[in-house]
């Protein structure tokens, strides 16, 4: 082998140099390190550089390893780089040599492709992309929900919003409940008291600068009655009369059925549909059956109610008879 005449190690590291072969030189260590290797004479019975090839490896974890080496004669020193290395990082994956750029929840991702012309196998489509980004960022997701979802107008309810934030890989800037600062306890509920139909928002800002917003609305719904009573009409009724004669219903809309065995007595749907159709239990036809007024009652707090009134024409004397409205 060449007679190695200095060997300049700047940083205390490990060296290890090992000769294989037809001359092999593998330097090892752990940190960035400047190694001059100064070459002055060639013995062509050790290091034959016409049929041999000498290699210089070096396994450096740092990127800035320097290695200067100085031959007397010159010599041609030839380098191959292969790029068959996936690199990926929270900011950037590597993948072979050209670079493709595109961003998500503002955090950006440099997708590197092989060279080919457009179309090629060797590229990735846009999905593909998409697909392998969600492989390596967990987007935030939040909740928020309301209980009850309805309950009967102008009669004071209490309603609960849970709300709550998994940030993933999101980091978690600002959140508001109602419009109030809640950053510091994003998972959480609050109750109100209210009589109408009530709408709260829960929005969430991200570092990335990314937003989520819901909104969950709690729905006050008109109360409704049906029955079977000896009054002649519930108008100008208050609330507490109109429930101690008939039997209360919070419902949205839809088929109000009721069995019935009245004794000389009315039957009643006081309902906000004003143009009602009333079948019996085999699906007959029995709105002509009915008179339709409009009344007024009360709600639970006071307040003025309009519905719909309709009452059996005359009383009935009936043994588990069915009555349906829509």
């Amino acid at each position: 082998m060449a007679n190695i005449t200095e060997i300049i190690e700047e940083s205390s590291v490990q060296l290890e140099i090992v000769e294989i072969g037809g001359g092999q030189i593998e330097v090892i260590e752990g940190s960035s390190t400047l190694i001059e290797i100064v070459e002055t004479t060639l013995d062509s019975n050790d290091l034959n550089i016409d049929t041999q090839t000498n290699t210089l490896v070096v396994e450096s974890t740092p990127d800035n390893v320097n290695i200067n080496i100085s031959t007397d004669p010159s010599s041609i020193v030839e380098t191959t780089i292969t790029n068959n290395v996936i690199e990926i990082t929270e900011d950037q994956v590597q993948i072979n040599n050209i670079t493709q750029s595109f961003a998500t929840q503002s955090i950006i991702y440099n997708i590197t492709q092989s060279i080919a012309p457009s179309g090629s196998s060797n590229q990735l489509s846009d999905s593909q992309l998409s697909s392998f980004l969600s492989l390596i960022f967990n987007n935030a997701t939040i909740s928020l929900s309301v209980s009850p979802l309805t309950f009967e107008k102008n009669n004071p309810t209490t309603v609960t919003y849970t709300y709550s934030v998994i940030l993933g890989d999101e980091v978690l800037s600002n959140a508001t409940f109602n419009s109030i600062d809640i950053t510091s306890t994003p998972n959480n509920n609050q109750s109100f008291s209210i009589i109408n139909s009530t709408s709260k928002t829960y929005n969430t800002t991200y570092n990335s600068g990314t937003t989520d917003s819901l909104t969950r609305t709690s729905t006050a719904l008109n109360p409704q009655y049906y029955g079977i009573s000896n009054q002649t009409s519930m108008d100008n009724t208050t609330y507490g009369a109109v429930n101690s004669f008939l039997s209360k219903i919070i419902q949205s809309g839809g088929l109000i059925s009721q069995i019935v065995s009245p004794n000389n007595q009315y039957v009643y749907f006081l309902i906000t549909n004003g143009d009602a159709t009333i079948t019996d239990g085999n699906g007959f036809n029995n709105t002509n059956d009915f008179s339709k007024t409009t009344i007024t009652t009360t709600y639970a707090n006071g307040n003025t109610q309009t519905l719909y009134q309709y009452r059996t024409i005359n009383t009935k004397t009936l043994t588990n008879f069915t009555y349906n409205i829509i």
